[in-house]
């Protein structure tokens, strides 16, 4: 039986030549280069949306409980350590806040990388559900994410560093 016909200067060997191997490797490395370089950003960003997430919510949950438990509450807000917890007037005195038991008054954490813009350490929230306005904003790179405290609202807003 007769084997087909080669092309010329194949020598009737057939494969890729080292310089096109070469090329797709290049390529895939560059595209493994470009796409992690844009997951860790997108992975850091989310963690900075987590973090401004979960002091949101606490912040809302804990105006719902002073509302409904008709006491006064407060977020106190340590940002050299990077965490915060809750705190709830004392009914004994009437004027100290104490730290909470169980898992509100245990300190929770941001993660390091992450820095905390804001001129008050403690948010409080009053019985009726009012509160002083506050601007806390979590800054990594240029992403910032500010959480807005107003007399009756809290709200978040995510913005690039001009």
């Amino acid at each position: 039986m007769d084997s087909p016909p080669t092309p010329a200067g194949n020598d009737g060997e057939s494969g890729f030549t080292l310089v096109e191997l070469m090329f797709v490797t290049f390529l895939f490395v560059l595209l493994a280069t470009l796409s992690t370089s844009l997951f860790s950003g997108s992975i850091g960003f989310m963690r900075q949306d987590v973090a401004s997430r979960n002091l949101m919510d606490l912040l809302n949950w804990t105006r719902e409980r002073a509302i409904i438990e008709r006491t006064d509450y407060a977020v106190h807000v340590l940002p050299q350590d990077h965490s915060y917890w809750l705190m709830r007037r004392d009914s004994a005195t009437g004027s100290e806040f104490v730290r909470l038991a169980g898992k509100w008054g245990v300190p929770h954490h941001w993660p390091h990388g992450i820095e905390m813009k804001g001129e008050e350490t403690s948010i409080f929230f009053h019985a009726d559900g009012s509160s002083e306005p506050t601007e806390l904003q979590f800054v990594q790179g240029e992403q910032t994410q500010t959480i807005i405290v107003e007399p009756f609202l809290v709200r978040g807003d995510n913005h690039a560093a001009s």
